[in-house]
């Protein structure tokens, strides 16, 4: 069985992967934002309110992002299905990257 330990060092991983790979597709960014999301609300259960409260900006931004790319925002946290079962994953492909390279730097 595989740790959370383990698992979360393997996202650690992914996540340099992907950002050193070249373009995404909109899908590749349909995904990591689903990611990012996702575990952002992971995060924000597992800490203390203080803590959590520093992670409340991001939601927000998060949305911002998926309209300035005109997609409709996740819903907000507090959902009856737990976040796996929101999406299948699909696969990364080239050109998310010039979209991000477009986004403005917050």
């Amino acid at each position: 069985m595989t740790t959370t330990d383990e698992l979360a060092d393997a996202l650690a991983e992914s996540a340099c992967v992907l950002a050193d790979s070249g373009s995404w597709s909109a899908t590749a960014l349909d995904d990591a934002l689903t990611a990012t999301e996702t575990l952002l609300e992971a995060l924000a259960e597992r800490l203390d309110p203080a803590a959590a409260h520093h992670l409340s900006a991001v939601r927000p931004a998060l949305a911002r992002l998926r309209e300035h790319l005109g997609e409709a925002p996740e819903p907000p946290a507090g959902r009856s299905e737990p976040a796996r079962s929101r999406r299948r994953r699909i696969g990364l492909g080239p050109g998310a990257g010039q979209v991000l390279a477009r986004a403005p730097k917050a």
